[in-house]
């Protein structure tokens, strides 16, 4: 058995070779406003089966029936409550993962309108409660949904109804890693601020900007979400080894199958007889951390929303890690915080969104800041598209959303007050454009 830590070395890379990965989640509705099931002429299956055709992927098979797509580079998965999930390639620029997100949106698009289907980006089904909810047919999910809610009290919730965009980095080093990682996690509140897309369930108002982001507080409480020792020590790979070795395991991959694990924790199952070559690796991609470390870091506490929205996110991040000055500056901006602030400035932004303000400060000044952060950084990086442009270009949903001072929840609540279908029809209207 290799060191468990070597599957963080393995991501290591030089300057040039650091890579930028999307990965986002849609919901869907169809003419009636129900939630498609798996089977059906308009089924999620017909859906994959059209969207494979569409890009070229080949089928990812569960006892014959389709559960996802595999490109070369990218995949698409599909979700516990039929929300699909874009994993995109790694990119070398913000350019691509544009054109990679908007080539997969406009692909899906297309197929969805005839079955009568819409996909749209939004944090959580504003209307279809839970209990309405279909379930795709997949072991890990058959699994989960027996255990999870052991777990944490809103962890089906969290399955089945919410849908978030998440940023993908490299890192160069442990001590790039170690940088990345605290100031990842201390501006992930002002992040999920500025993206709080989900005020709505049920049919009706939470009284919060992103109940998503406040759904994670109760999933799996354990194994996910925030701790203080993300911004109370500096993380390593020993040390953040020691934290995913004690976690509970939930499931083991075993002939193409998830078989659930005997609920030991991966220190205890790895000096068992059941232990195999390959069970770190999920588990490790089986614990949710607001920041969570493989071979790269992925940045995970945004909702999600159209495709703009989407590749605004990934901007934010790149620019903000992969340039050293930005790295550097939004290091000295969170050097003195600490974790009872910063689980208050999380609480703040959940409920209030951009109009939050904590110990820690306004959170419309603090995205305001980290924006300008990511502006030099991007211009810094001066990768052009075809028309001369920088990277910065992607910034533009977040610099309208700054200059309001409202994250699009809020907008949402002003513009249809308790009328969450007229909210979902309206962030249903168009996959890519951002609706504002």
């Amino acid at each position: 058995m290799a060191h468990p830590t070597e599957a963080f070395r393995r991501g290591e890379r030089s300057d040039g070779e650091l890579l930028i990965g999307a990965e986002h989640e849609l919901l869907c509705i169809d003419q009636n406003g129900a939630v498609p099931g798996y089977a059906g002429s308009n089924g999620i299956a017909a859906v994959l089966a059209e969207l494979g055709d569409a890009l070229g992927w080949d089928s990812s098979l569960e006892d014959d029936l389709v559960i996802g797509l595999k490109g070369a580079t990218a995949s698409v998965t599909l979700e516990p409550g039929g929300q699909l999930e874009l994993a995109g390639s790694p990119n070398e620029n913000l350019h691509q993962v544009a054109a990679e997100v908007s080539e997969f949106q406009q692909a899906l698009s297309g197929i969805a309108q005839p079955l009568g289907l819409s996909f749209f980006g939004m944090g959580l089904r504003p209307v279809v409660p839970l209990c309405d909810l279909p379930m795709m047919p997949k072991s890990r999910y058959q699994i989960m949904q027996k255990v999870m809610p052991t777990l944490g009290p809103r962890s089906l919730e969290m399955m089945f109804s919410t849908a978030t965009v998440q940023t993908n980095l490299d890192f160069r080093s442990e001590q790039d890693m170690t940088r990345k990682f605290r100031v990842a996690a201390c501006l992930s509140p002002v992040v999920a601020a500025l993206f709080a897309n989900s005020p709505y369930q049920n049919g009706h108002r939470t009284g919060r900007a992103s109940e998503r982001y406040a759904i994670w507080d109760d999933t799996d409480v354990d194994r996910s979400g925030r701790f203080d020792w993300m911004v109370d020590e500096d993380q390593t790979y020993e040390r953040y080894t020691q934290w995913a070795r004690d976690q509970r395991m939930i499931f083991v991959h075993r002939d193409g199958l998830y078989h659930q694990a005997s609920g030991l924790s991966f220190a205890k199952h790895a000096s068992s007889s059941a232990y195999q070559e390959g069970d770190w690796e999920h588990h490790l991609g089986g614990v949710f951390p607001e920041v969570r470390l493989k071979s790269f870091l992925e940045l995970r506490s945004a909702d999600t929303g159209c495709g703009q929205m989407v590749v605004a996110l990934n901007a934010l991040w790149t620019g903000l890690l992969y340039d050293q000055e930005s790295l550097d500056m939004a290091e000295d901006l969170t050097r003195d915080w600490r974790s009872s602030e910063w689980q208050g400035l999380a609480s703040s932004a959940a409920t209030d969104g951009l109009s939050g303000v904590s110990a820690l400060g306004s959170l419309r000044e603090l995205a305001a800041a980290i924006l300008v952060l990511a502006d030099g950084g991007l211009e810094r990086r001066a990768r052009l598209d075809d028309r001369g442009q920088d990277e910065r270009l992607y910034l533009a949903p977040l610099h309208m959303l700054v200059h309001w001072g409202a994250s699009q929840a809020e907008l949402l609540v002003q513009r249809f007050g308790d009328d969450a279908k007229s909210a979902r029809q309206f962030c249903a209207q168009d996959l890519w454009e951002f609706p504002w």
